[in-house]
């Protein structure tokens, strides 16, 4: 038993490195955060939560990052997406919000938005208002209901959708910070 456990660590291991995880220090009593930035977009994250880089078909199109905490006994690890899209009508962030919504109304089972709420984010040195949205549903009828929490920037025709996802029993303080990273995203 001790030797099958010692093995699936070491496996674990290899598959998050494969994946192009990294964990970075820090502990879960004391979280501090910091900015991970890119030449697009910045956003501040748990210096405790790991960072992946590398996704495989399975994962939704135009995934760039995922960060995900750094719970490993758990049926779900809570997590937050960074998704970029191109789309050839320059919408906006308000326009973005709602086809989303849609789109996830559709697809989501038992879909229930729990709260739309005005933001500020910046685009450069400039804020721009945009939406936080919070959604609940299923994946599957046989599945986990998760809980999202959802915000949007635009510039262009580049569309950047951040997305945190957690189980309806997530311990508060994770989705604490989980929202305060999407409440720092910001595009450069």
């Amino acid at each position: 038993m001790q030797m099958k456990k010692i093995l699936s660590v070491i496996f674990g291991s290899i598959l998050l490195t494969a994946c192009g995880a990294t964990s970075i220090g820090g502990t879960d009593d004391n979280p501090t955060f910091y900015t991970y930035e890119t030449s697009s977009y910045q956003i501040d994250i748990p210096d405790t939560w790991e960072i992946i880089t590398d996704f495989d078909s399975s994962y939704t199109d135009g995934i760039e990052i995922a960060f995900k905490n750094n719970l490993k006994d758990q049926k779900f690890i809570a997590n937050v997406s960074i998704i970029h899209e191109r789309d050839d009508k320059s919408l906006t962030n308000a326009d973005i919000s709602q086809e989303k919504l849609k789109n996830n109304s559709g697809t989501l089972i038992n879909y229930n938005l729990d709260s739309q709420t005005e933001i500020d984010l910046k685009i450069g040195s400039n804020e721009t208002a945009t939406f936080l949205n919070r959604f609940s549903g299923k994946n599957k009828s046989d599945g986990y209901t998760f809980n999202f929490i959802q915000t949007y920037l635009t510039k262009g025709n580049d569309i950047w959708i951040v997305t945190a996802t957690n189980l309806t029993d997530e311990d508060e303080f994770v989705v604490e910070r989980m929202e305060k990273m999407l409440t720092t995203f910001a595009l450069k």
